[in-house]
């Protein structure tokens, strides 16, 4: 799957996108085919760092999605 990747905060330049393995749904999870993402204000302030929920390194922005379900545990 390609992702974005982020491991230091900043601007749109510290956006890496990355190819990265499927991962595999736990039990209670699915597993979606994303047709359509979104990039909003949220995800701008945690890439900038300045949103109140501070992800560790590396992480991959996305709060917003849409797509099918493909498999479910």
């Amino acid at each position: 799957m390609r992702q974005v990747w982020i491991t230091r905060h900043g601007g749109p330049e510290v956006l890496e996108l990355r190819e990265a393995p499927d991962p595999q749904p736990r039990p209670g999870e699915v597993r979606i085919r994303v047709r359509a993402a979104g990039v909003n204000f949220a995800d701008s302030l945690m890439v900038g760092g300045t949103y109140q929920v501070k992800p560790p390194f590396p992480f991959t922005p996305g709060l917003e999605a849409a797509g099918e379900i493909v498999l479910e545990t």
